[in-house]
């Protein structure tokens, strides 16, 4: 009777059992080197030689023995490529949540990806570098994500928010011209300068020294069909070539223009007074409304 043993060839002699709490041992009584053994615990491995597992405490039959049920472990190819894989996923993650709104999700989620397999790797393999690098780089990532989005929208809304305002500054640079005389449109305003005369002004009202008054007969059309509100003060100036401007002067000669509201389909007519430097030269009427582009009037 053998016990289960299997049948023992002719001319061989059977192996002892092994004694309890050692592994069995291979055909021919001879157990393979080995440095590790895998504590059946907790699946930490062992230095051959030791009495209890480092991680575990689980303690062993006797002093350099490995206990039952143990398998012998070398460095496993498969925990270094999952370092190398969280190292990677947290690194190219980090890169995607700075570059772009566009690839700040996916780079949020290759970073989060990053950080778990490298958390994983810390766990089963004892080698920490790698993962202690995956995990540090993920873990930047993650609070870098809200950063990043702040900065890229902001950006873009100042850059929305130029476009207008560059378009508006080339319009105003760029008025309609016309010359005394002839009308000009002006959205739903029609402007005409009938003329213009240098003034000296009145007993009461006189120019600074070396100035003088510039008095233009104006006549606005209001062609709408709502009530237009104009103001002299405000969208009105003698401007030179160079960009000089000058505003309405404190003289009100007459017959003077009527300020304020024209009503829907009528007229007004007048003249406005503006203060120039005497030898100003070459000069236009410039008309700027509140909304749309301004009409300059050469004087000549």
């Amino acid at each position: 009777m053998n016990n289960g043993q299997p049948p023992v060839p002719p001319g061989e002699a059977q192996s002892p059992p092994p004694p309890p709490g050692q592994p069995p041992q291979p055909p021919g009584g001879v157990q393979p080197p080995s440095k590790f053994f895998v504590c059946p615990k907790c699946n930490n491995r062992v230095r051959v030689g030791s009495t209890e597992c480092p991680r575990c405490k689980t303690h062993f039959a006797a002093s350099g023995q490995a206990p039952v049920g143990y398998t012998q472990q070398e460095p496993k190819k498969k925990q270094t490529v999952l370092g190398v894989l969280a190292l990677i996923f947290a690194a190219v993650g980090a890169v995607m949540v700075i570059a772009s709104l566009e690839t700040l999700i996916i780079g949020l989620l290759l970073a989060i990806t990053g950080l778990i397999l490298g958390i994983l790797y810390l766990v089963k393999s004892p080698s920490k570098a790698i993962g202690i690098t995956a995990v540090v780089i993920a873990a930047l990532a993650l609070p870098l994500a809200p950063i990043s989005f702040t900065v890229h929208v902001v950006k873009e809304v100042s850059e929305e928010l130029e476009e207008p305002d560059k378009t508006t500054t080339e319009t105003k640079e760029a008025p309609t011209k016309a010359v005394v005389g002839q009308p000009v449109k002006c959205g739903d305003l029609s402007i005409t300068v009938h003329g213009f005369t240098a003034n000296p002004g009145d007993q009461f009202n006189k120019p600074k020294a070396e100035n003088q008054f510039i008095v233009v007969d104006l006549e606005i059309d209001n062609t709408s069909k709502e009530t237009a509100n104009v103001s002299t003060l405000m969208q009105m100036k003698i401007q030179t070539p160079e960009g000089y401007g000058y505003d309405q002067a404190m003289y009100f000669p007459e017959p003077k223009y009527p300020d304020g509201d024209i009503l829907a389909g009528q007229k007004a007519r007048g003249n406005i007074a503006f203060e120039t430097p005497a030898n100003i030269g070459a000069m236009s009427f410039v008309f700027s409304p509140m909304f749309g582009d301004p009409v300059s009037i050469k004087l000549q």
